[in-house]
């Protein structure tokens, strides 16, 4: 049975200094994480109302609520998975004085539920049970329906060359070109680095600003897909250097949301993955000709239609 990931934080101390307190958040697959954010509090305010607005702070940021059910009571800050998954051991919720003063520091909050279920799955465990597919009702099949679907999930990978879930990650570059790299796909501009060794000592030492370089094809993100090159821009400072792995960029790879044609590959491969079971031998039938036997591809045929646009080109 999956369960969702409960983190839960305890705010200490009252403000004794109007200011701002500081919420950390951490967490695998959130956009800009780890992500610090401003919380405005007032002289005298006690723990359960620095608490309330923290949860309101949270409840207000699209990344974290994007992941995260806020809730909590008095000093309580509470962030629910909003999807059972596995459980994420880099999830934390860090809070402190930032400008304010008065509370006491807590780095490190608690797992107070930890989270079971998939691994970047590109489907969920109730769409592949559900009326229309299984029709499974109960948890007796769940722990086999899971690998099924991330085993798949991760067939989808290979096929593709490319994986439909982000994580914050570095990767390193040789630049082709002096004003151009391709990439592994970008999730999202939004809190990327990108620095440049030049003299092949592998110290990166010249920090790019986001006025040096462009992320393209440049409205990728509006039709839902990551970037896949960086572009020196006409004003820019730089040039990408021609050392061997001269290129370091840390940021969010992936995809930002999986394509509505790969969820429904894999729940189609799904099916079919657990369907096998009872045709563990192959399949065959009498006709007037005498016996036939069925043989299907490796992959669904009409899977791999939906999966055809997405495959990356190597």
């Amino acid at each position: 049975m999956t369960i969702k990931q409960v983190e839960t934080a305890t705010v200490v101390g009252t403000i004794t200094l109007t200011g701002n307190a500081t919420v950390t958040v951490t967490a695998n697959g959130m956009a800009n994480s780890p992500k610090a954010i401003s919380v405005a509090v007032t002289n005298l305010d006690t723990a359960s109302i620095v608490g309330g607005l923290i949860r309101t702070a949270l409840a207000f940021d699209t990344d974290v609520a994007a992941l995260f059910l806020i809730s909590g009571s008095g000093a309580d800050v509470v962030l629910t998975k909003h999807i059972a998954v596995a459980n994420d051991s880099t999830l934390n919720i860090a809070i402190a004085n930032g400008t304010c003063t008065g509370l006491t520091a807590a780095p490190t909050s608690t797992n107070t539920t930890a989270g079971t279920g998939l691994t970047n799955g590109y489907c969920t465990l109730a769409q592949v049970k559900s009326s229309d597919v299984l029709n499974f009702s109960n948890t007796t099949h769940d722990e086999v329906l899971e690998t099924i679907i991330e085993a798949v999930s991760r067939l989808i990978d290979n096929w593709t060359a490319r994986r439909f879930y982000s994580a914050t990650e570095t990767h390193y570059y040789t630049a082709d070109e002096g004003n151009l790299i391709f990439t592994d796909d970008i999730a999202t501009g939004s809190g990327l680095a990108l620095l440049t060794d030049e003299d092949g000592d592998r110290t990166y030492e010249i920090t790019w600003t986001t006025t040096d370089y462009d992320l393209t094809q440049f409205n990728a993100s509006n039709d839902g897909w990551p970037y896949q090159m960086i572009e020196t821009t006409p004003q820019g400072n730089y040039s990408f250097p021609a050392t061997k792995k001269g290129v370091k960029v840390t940021g969010t790879f992936g995809w930002a949301a999986v394509p509505k044609p790969v969820v429904l590959a894999c729940i189609m491969q799904s099916n079919r993955a657990y369907k096998r079971f009872n045709t563990a031998l192959g399949q065959a039938g009498a006709s007037a000709v005498g016996v036939i036997t069925l043989t299907i591809p490796a992959l669904d045929p009409d899977v791999e239609k939906l999966l055809c646009p997405y495959v990356k080109a190597t």
